[in-house]
């Protein structure tokens, strides 16, 4: 009886070990590109309906990232719907909040709070489209304390700046 118990733990042992490698896989940097590379906003972008007009990322840590806040402002060419700009928001929350190991392998999100002040202005010019507060992964609503965070009209990127900006080295 006892050969037997050894016999089950062993294949239990190797069937969790598989089990976590493959979960590794999943997880893997060519997943992250991918999700990236298929995500609903690059599409918005490439057909040229959005770009970044400016951007901040802050994070606020002691002994590890406890919270992410991310201030945007966008330029908006082409028509977006409501859903396509909180599809812009889930994107910058994917790519701002993303964990990655010591060998830079991508692991999922980061278990922080991501909050995110975001306008949509119309192309170059200082009409205002949409605010946009979005908490963990959803629209929130605004407080009056809050309308200061959102980035003004006349605040723009440097050039170097926006060439920084995940979404703008996309081919």
């Amino acid at each position: 009886m006892k050969k037997h118990y050894k016999l089950i733990a062993a294949l239990l042992l190797s069937a969790f070990f598989a089990a976590g490698c493959n979960m590794g896989k999943q997880n893997s940097a060519q997943d992250f590109d991918e999700k990236q590379q298929n995500h609903a906003a690059v599409k918005t972008y490439r057909d040229g309906c959005w770009n970044v007009r400016c951007h901040s990322l802050v994070d606020w840590y002691t002994d590890r990232i406890i919270r992410i806040t991310f201030y945007v402002s966008f330029n908006v060419d082409k028509d977006l719907t409501e859903q396509d700009m909180l599809d812009i928001m889930d994107y910058y929350e994917f790519t701002n909040n993303a964990q990655w190991d010591a060998n830079n392998n991508y692991i999922g999100e980061r278990k922080t709070d991501y909050d995110c002040y975001a306008v949509f202005y119309r192309g170059e010019t200082d009409e205002e489209l949409r605010r946009i507060k979005y908490l963990n992964g959803e629209e929130a609503e605004i407080s009056k304390e809050e309308q200061s965070y959102f980035p003004k009209p006349n605040m723009y990127d440097s050039e170097d700046e926006i060439g920084g900006d995940d979404i703008e080295r996309l081919p």
